[in-house]
């Protein structure tokens, strides 16, 4: 666990360190430009920034005078961010110093227009070109078992040949991806209504299950330009952690995002290290709402959820939320501020926690408007489409991605009857098998248990994700398999007389 849970530390550092720069809000991602005035087919040039420390930016600058440059800063795939740097840092600005390759999809000779590969499948072919189109998936059962890498894989694959909508970007000399075409990135919604959570007995380390399934969000949303809302119902635990990917989370009336446990309960016996794991903790999950762009108030929030120490009140100033992570004085609370999560200790402490949560913060739909986590309330498909602004006009698709999700829990759970140590039927029957009688029948048991050896190792390969993800079980199959073969070499070599 320790392991895993430095790995996820290193991984969140590293996609946190290219915001630290971040001053202002998001923007939508700048499109190249087909053609222009000195610049290629989907090429377009950027403005760069060197600073005294020799540090350099690049992007487009859309204001500057002798106390400022203020710029849409490009980080990689990142979509541009509005940042304002003080001009006596700056060392030289080059204006359109750096060529980059942008999205140019490929044509149709005869129609001019983006070709795509695929075709829509046959449910999907009456659907008005001009809707808005929603692809509507289900996460339910636990998250990281039923929801887990592989079928989340394959949802995006049959998603893409749901809408086909890929076309072809440069990336440069030799180079492409496929991406979402822009011109219908936003009439195509991916909704993940959420019904999840991970197992309670792991409580906070549910955390480190979000983040195997983070990157395959990253690569969907991020490099190919795929828009996911999250539509809340429960989101627990691990689960709790997806939705900040996106900015666009809704939730049904009685939606909540919340942890089960108190990283206060976290106990090795040493208060030095259990400060520093919790706090390494922390760092982790406030990657996820600096990642989606939710800013310094999602650490407050996610810091509140996740320990009953933390206090945390809020007011609303200039129709924006402000809130602090302290205990509120009379005159604050005269003031209009709000508490929301107290201490848990002496008179704050829940004394009926089913009735009375506030020890730790639970996200309800309200809150989570209230906070801007959510976007809205939606308890019907068309309440929801009337909150994305697409009511006059869309259509839910027949895809298979349910199903997916559903195929996958259920060969799972075969599996698990099979391979379970304690009961399993493959484990009955290794059992059943003695090893004795005559050299022929002995060499044949053998053969059987080894065989069954083999039917274990390959459903612990099947669903690695889940079981055995650093291949540890494998290894110890692999021993039995090699003590199996071991004995048999014997049991020859005696028969021989050697």
């Amino acid at each position: 666990m320790l392991k895993r849970m430095l790995t996820g530390i290193l991984a969140a550092v590293l996609m946190v360190a290219p915001m630290t720069a971040v001053t202002v809000g998001l923007s939508a991602p700048v499109r190249a430009s087909e053609s222009g005035d000195g610049e290629k087919d989907g090429e377009k040039k950027l403005d760069q920034v060197i600073f005294l420390d020799g540090r350099t930016v690049q992007g487009e600058i859309i204001e500057m005078d002798d106390s400022r440059v203020v710029m849409m800063v490009h980080f990689g795939n990142f979509a541009p961010v509005r940042t304002t740097y003080n001009r006596a840092e700056i060392l030289e600005v080059k204006r359109d110093a750096i060529a980059v390759a942008g999205a140019a999809p490929a044509r149709d000779q005869q129609t001019g227009r983006a070709t795509r590969r695929g075709q829509p499948s046959g449910e999907n072919r009456d659907v008005d070109p001009d809707a808005a189109k929603l692809y509507i998936v289900d996460f339910e059962g636990l998250f990281g078992v039923q929801v887990s890498e592989t079928p989340l894989r394959q949802m995006f694959e049959d998603v893409d040949r749901t809408f086909n909508d890929l076309v072809e970007e440069r990336l440069g000399p030799g180079r492409t991806r496929m991406v979402v075409d822009p011109t219908v990135r936003d009439k195509h919604i991916v909704v993940i209504r959420m019904n999840t959570g991970t197992d309670p007995r792991f409580g906070f380390q549910g955390i480190f299950r979000a983040g195997d399934l983070r990157p395959i969000f990253f690569e969907n949303m991020r490099d190919k330009g795929r828009r996911v809302v999250f539509w809340i119902e429960e989101a627990r635990d691990g689960a709790a952690f997806l939705p900040w990917l996106s900015q666009e989370v809704y939730f049904k009336r009685d939606g909540r995002m919340w942890f089960t446990s108190d990283l206060e309960d976290f106990a090795t016996g040493d208060d030095m290290v259990d400060e520093k794991l919790i706090g390494a903790n922390l760092a982790v999950a406030r990657g996820y709402g600096i990642e989606g762009g939710y800013g310094e108030n999602a650490g407050l929030i996610i810091d509140a959820m996740a320990r009953s120490s933390n206090w945390l009140i809020f007011r609303m100033e200039g129709g924006r939320p402000v809130l602090r992570n302290q205990q509120p004085t009379p005159q604050m609370l005269e003031q209009g501020w709000m508490i929301l999560s107290d201490s848990g200790k002496g008179e704050f402490e829940d004394k009926n926690p089913m009735r009375d949560f506030n020890d730790r913060l639970l996200l309800d739909a309200d809150r989570a408007y209230m906070l801007n986590v959510s976007k809205g309330q939606a308890d019907s498909v068309e309440d929801l489409a009337f909150e994305l602004g697409i009511q006059r006009n869309y259509a839910v698709m027949e895809h298979r991605g349910t199903r997916i999700f559903k195929d996958w829990a259920d060969q799972f759970e075969n599996a698990m009857s099979q391979i379970n140590p304690r009961d399993g039927s493959i484990w009955r029957e290794v059992a059943r098998i003695q090893v004795q009688g005559d050299y022929r029948e002995r060499t044949r048991a053998r053969g059987r248990i080894k065989n069954l050896y083999l039917q274990v190792r390959s459903q612990y390969t099947r669903f690695a994700e889940i079981l055995d993800p650093d291949g540890g079980t494998r290894a110890q199959i692999d021993v039995l398999i090699d003590r199996i073969d071991r004995e048999q070499q014997l049991d020859r070599a005696a028969q021989r007389g050697v």
